[in-house]
């Protein structure tokens, strides 16, 4: 099995490869700016009136923003945060699979990752700040560290906010008055753990945090000279704002009561233990049969297909790695369609017209199958996309592509020559 140095999980994961591997490079040739006291007064008005509330609820928005030559995605992962001292916590994402809901009713704390199928659940812990872990994925993958986003919202709900804010923080600065959503903020600058993050606390009698971006250091762009196509001109933005707050919001024990989401089930299992690799569960084993509908009309039937080897790659019109991998495949089907190589690409649950425009857009000629239940997608293990499989002529699965890999055109043609030459390059199972 072949498995790319990016991740599958289009734009939030493909920031995950990116910013790791180059933010304290980036902290690095920044110089440290001084304990500014006008910052450090800001931070400790913001504390004090957050450790005053007895409850408050807010919105949040996790927001990324990817750019590059042939490509431009966004992808938001909304949250709210209901918040009842001594011990009620709710945060519950609500309208993407891109992270997590924590909800604590005080007895109980269920954490819940859609995108992974399941929920756990244990007993809450006696701070409240322990129910989000500072190491927690809120949101897209950048936010999942230890880094001042992680430390902030734990603030929001610690004994000592101020004190959890500023722990292991180097530097700080005020930067001036900048307006968000058009309330006027005081915009503050925080190093510290090798990296540097902005902080917008709106002014006047209420000091709330309005929002939250790290200085995405610009070694990104050297990074992604890695990549064919994208260079250095690589742009990425990320943030997280906070909107509609209600201090000391009158908040009913419904609020913070949690139901598990259709078709996630309960496990005992630590995060991470029940994913399954596709290449482990499939490779050597019959592939699964599809029978979906073609967007130009028709039937793709894979069992028809028997006696020939079969490319397969799922994918979707929002998924950046997609857009990297597609002419990839495209080539390759073109020069071994005359030796008896077919390609399928398998679309996962969008509108057949937005389907049309965006291959018309990219003047891409190729077979769709519409995956409208997402049971094709299930069957072959897709927890993420581009996932590329290769059916032999056995009707097995020889080999399986999984994300974006800058090798994957000479890796996929050294996967069909060998087939092609008679060799098995996973033994039936």
């Amino acid at each position: 099995m072949k498995r790319s140095p990016l991740a599958p999980y289009t734009v939030c994961c493909l920031v995950t490869a990116l910013v790791p591997a180059c933010a304290a490079r980036g902290a690095v040739e920044k110089p440290a700016a001084p304990l500014d006291p006008e910052a450090q007064a800001v931070v400790r008005r913001l504390a004090d009136y957050i450790r005053r509330l007895q409850s408050f609820r807010v919105d949040l928005a996790v927001s990324m923003k990817l750019t590059a030559p042939g490509m431009k995605q966004e992808v938001v992962s909304a949250y709210s945060l209901s918040v009842r001292r001594p011990d009620r916590l709710a945060l519950v994402l609500k309208d993407s699979v891109m992270g997590t809901t924590i909800v604590s009713d005080g007895t109980t704390v269920s954490t819940c990752t859609p995108m992974e199928g399941k929920y756990r659940q244990a007993s809450a812990p006696k701070d409240l700040a322990d129910v989000i872990p500072r190491d927690s994925m809120v949101g897209p993958p950048i936010f999942g560290s230890p880094t001042f986003a992680g430390r902030l919202l734990y603030a929001l709900l610690a004994d000592k906010p101020y004190e959890a804010l500023m722990e292991d923080v180097t530097a700080c600065r005020d930067l001036g008055t900048e307006d968000v959503g058009g309330v006027p903020c005081r915009h503050l600058e925080f190093s510290g753990d090798n990296t540097t993050w902005y902080v917008w606390v709106e002014a006047g009698e209420k000091p709330l945090i309005r929002k939250i971006a790290p200085d995405i250091p610009a070694q990104v762009a050297r990074f992604a000279r890695t990549m064919p196509g994208i260079r250095n001109e690589l742009k990425l933005d990320a943030a997280i704002t906070f909107d509609h707050w209600a201090p000391d919001a009158k908040l009913p024990d419904s609020v913070f009561r949690f139901t598990p989401p259709p078709g996630v089930t309960l496990t005992q299992s630590p995060p991470g233990e029940d994913a399954s690799d596709a290449g482990e569960t499939l490779a050597g084993k019959p592939a699964p049969n599809i029978r979906l509908s073609l967007l130009d009309g028709g039937q793709f039937d894979l069992a028809a297909l028997k006696d020939k080897i079969v490319i397969l790659d799922f994918w979707a019109t929002w998924c950046g790695p997609c857009q990297m991998s597609m002419p990839v495949l495209i080539e390759l089907a073109n020069d071994y369609k005359a030796r008896g190589v077919v390609f399928y690409t398998i679309n996962l649950q969008e509108p057949p017209d937005k389907i049309r425009d965006f291959l018309k857009q990219k003047k891409w000629a190729i077979p769709v199958a519409l995956d409208k239940t997402g049971l094709a997608a299930e069957n072959y293990v897709a927890r993420g996309i581009p996932l590329t499989i290769i059916v032999g002529k056995d009707g097995t699965v020889q080999a399986v592509h999984e994300g974006f890999d800058p090798d994957m055109k000479a890796s996929i043609k050294k996967d069909l020559d060998a087939l092609l030459a008679g060799k098995t390059l996973a033994p039936k199972r």
